[in-house]
C-alpha cells in the first residue's frame, strides 16, 4: 500500500493514471467549493498560480471564476498534466491558461502572483516552511496563499497508516498549519471547512503576504 501512497505525491507510470482519475473524481467537489470560497476573499486577482495542481479540476474552476485572470498550473507528475490538459483545452487555446511542468521556481517567469493555491499538496513537501517561504516570496506584498488539506484524523484510515510510511508528513491540528505559515512570514490566516466541523471533507486555510 506504500506504493499507491507514494503515487499521491506525484503519479507516474501506468497506476499513476488510475491514481489521477481518483483524484480528480474524489478531490473534485472539494476543489470546485475551495475556488468559490476564494472569490468572495481575492475577488478580481490579476494571476492566479496552482501548485500541485493535479488534473486541473481546481484550475478549470479559476477559469470560470475569474475570466479576467491569467491562470499558471504547476505540477512534477507529466501524467496528471496530461489529464489537465484535456479538462482544460479551451482555456489553455485562447492563452488564459498556462500548465507547467515542475515546482514553483518553474514557473518563476510568471511571478509575483495575487493568490497562490496549493490543494492537498502540503502533506508532500519535505520542508513545508522552506516552501510557504517560497510562495510568500512569489506573491505581490498583500497577496493570498490558500493551502487545501485535511487533518490526519479526518483521512482515509489507509492514508492515516500509509503517508508516514512513505515520508509524508499528517497534521494534527490547523495550528500546526498557522505555525508553519507565521514561519514562512504570513499573517491573518483564516480557517474555513468544507462539510461540518464534526465531519470535514476538507479545511481552507487563507493567509495574506
Amino acid at each position: 500500500m506504500t506504493v499507491v501512497a507514494e503515487q499521491f505525491g506525484g503519479p507516474s507510470g501506468a497506476l499513476g493514471h488510475v491514481i489521477t482519475r481518483l483524484l480528480a473524481r474524489g478531490n473534485g467537489s472539494f476543489n470546485r467549493w475551495l475556488v468559490r470560497e476564494l472569490a468572495t476573499v481575492t475577488p478580481a486577482p490579476t494571476t492566479v498560480i496552482e501548485i500541485g495542481s493535479g488534473p486541473g479540476v481546481a484550475l478549470h474552476e479559476l477559469s470560470s471564476t475569474y475570466p479576467e485572470a491569467r491562470i499558471v498550473g504547476v505540477d512534477p507528475s507529466d501524467v496528471v498534466q496530461k489529464s489537465a490538459r484535456r479538462r482544460n483545452a479551451a482555456a489553455i487555446a485562447t492563452g488564459r491558461l498556462t500548465l507547467v511542468l515542475g515546482d514553483l521556481g518553474s514557473a518563476a517567469m510568471h511571478q509575483p502572483a495575487d493568490l497562490v493555491l496549493a490543494v492537498h499538496v502540503i502533506y508532500f513537501w519535505p520542508d513545508p516552511a522552506k516552501e510557504l517561504r517560497r510562495i510568500h516570496d512569489a506573491l505581490v506584498p498583500g497577496g493570498r496563499v490558500a493551502l487545501g488539506y485535511q487533518l490526519r484524523t479526518n483521512m482515509p484510515k489507509p492514508a492515516q497508516r500509509n503517508f508516514p510510511k512513505s515520508g509524508f508528513r499528517l497534521y494534527d491540528s490547523d495550528d500546526q498549519i498557522d505555525a508553519l505559515l507565521r514561519e514562512a512570514g504570513f499573517a491573518a490566516q483564516e480557517v474555513r471547512i468544507f462539510g461540518t466541523p464534526e465531519r470535514p471533507g476538507g479545511r481552507l486555510s487563507i493567509a495574506i503576504a
